[in-house]
């Protein structure tokens, strides 16, 4: 189970990297610099509240696995949490991104 939990937790941080390094691209070359950076700024938005559901979720699956007795439900909820918190980091680096883009674009 331990080596199965290691994978996903791996898996994951492999998917923030890959979204990290390629973020949502602009699909129109006439699309303007700041529409860019908003595209970015929302699409971290939805990352922030995806990775704080994940984290409130995996809060409560970790809670009722420890008072339930359930190692595998404990260790699932600390997955989510851990999912949540990276999700959460990808969306503020997205946020700065687009701080950055607009900062330029003066």
């Amino acid at each position: 189970m331990k080596k199965l939990i290691a994978f996903l937790g791996f898996a994951a941080l492999g998917v923030a990297g890959y979204l990290v390094l390629n973020p949502p691209r602009a699909t129109d070359p006439a699309d303007d610099v700041d529409q860019f950076g908003r595209r970015v700024g929302r699409w971290g938005t939805k990352q922030r509240v995806s990775g704080a559901g994940n984290s409130v979720a995996g809060g409560l699956k970790q809670t009722v696995g420890d008072l339930a007795g359930s190692d595998e439900l404990s260790n699932a909820g600390a997955f989510d949490q851990a999912k949540g918190a990276v999700q959460d980091t990808v969306g503020q680096a997205a946020h700065a991104v687009e701080d950055t883009i607009h900062d330029l674009n003066r």
